[in-house]
């Protein structure tokens, strides 16, 4: 009788925080865009479709649902109340971002938004951004490099806008990793090792790795090289300082168990500076 209690006492709290989330949907169907091709859709059990693989132009990208998240993340840096944002972890301080209201407002409307599933590579003879498996990711360009082809990459689009990834972006994935069980806390937090490309990872490459080198660096299926191999330039600006960006998820050359090295963390890094260690991450919101 008292496990019974228990178990129903559980489903009544799962049922109150499950109520207490916006618009969770089992049935959350994928946005239907101009270009964008339905490759696979990610099922979570509580929470029904939780993700889209989506290809365009022979680029994948990965529609990350936001509206089952906790409302633990913020946009102004002091109120820690929405479902897409940057998120404090290991009491690691914020740097300063705005990021558009439209944006906003497109992630709200569409219940989430794209990231490139994998880190950039470029075109050689054209220059367009590719997010595509086996290619090498980019590196060694400054911040101002960054920003225009990144938002070059949907110039000539009517549904949807491009930016490089903001610090919301990146945290709302991690949020959405340790929500739907794919990671814990902890390897978010205190030790990625097993996550990525380190150097003390099990067959570490010892060197910036292609793009799906390895199947369990692909994060849920969904998301690959976010821990280790290259860290990720955001827009997070360091403190309110302009000339220098945070970067983040640790690289190769680091241990994954390292302060300042796991996937979550919070570098700072001069926007004039080159890195060996540095790549990017496209962004996409809808219209």
């Amino acid at each position: 009788m008292l496990k019974r209690h228990h178990e129903e006492a559980r489903e009544i709290m799962e049922s109150v925080k499950l109520k207490n989330q916006e618009n969770v949907k089992k049935d959350f169907l994928p946005p239907k865009v101009k270009g964008f091709r339905l490759i696979k859709t990610i099922k979570h059990p509580m929470f029904g479709n939780t993700a889209f693989l989506m290809q365009y132009k022979g680029n994948l990208f990965t529609f990350f649902r936001t509206s089952f998240l906790k409302a633990n993340g913020t946009l102004d840096g002091v109120n820690f109340d929405s479902q897409f944002g940057r998120r404090k972890w290991n009491n690691q301080p914020l740097g300063y971002e705005i990021i558009p209201e439209r944006y906003v407002e497109s992630v709200r409307r569409n219940g989430g938004f794209l990231a490139s599933t994998y880190l950039l590579s470029e075109d050689t003879k054209t220059g367009i951004l590719l997010s595509k498996k086996g290619k090498m990711p980019t590196t060694n360009q400054m911040y101002d490099e960054l920003l225009v082809p990144c938002r070059n990459f949907a110039i000539k689009e009517s549904m949807f806008d491009s930016e490089l990834q903001y610090g919301a972006c990146y945290d709302t994935i991690g949020e959405w990793l340790i929500e739907t069980g794919t990671i814990t806390e902890e390897e978010w937090c205190k030790n990625s090792t097993s996550l990525g490309n380190y150097y003390n990872s099990k067959k570490s490459y010892r060197e910036v790795c292609p793009n799906g080198y390895r199947k369990e660096w692909m994060l849920g299926g969904v998301i690959d090289n976010l821990a280790g191999n290259v860290s990720e330039w955001t827009q997070e600006q360091d403190g309110t300082t302009v000339t220098r960006r945070i970067i983040r998820g640790g690289c190769h050359i680091n241990n994954g168990n390292s302060k300042g090295s796991e996937v979550s963390s919070r570098n700072s890094m001069p926007i004039s500076m080159l890195s060996c260690t540095t790549g990017e991450r496209l962004v996409i919101f809808l219209k």
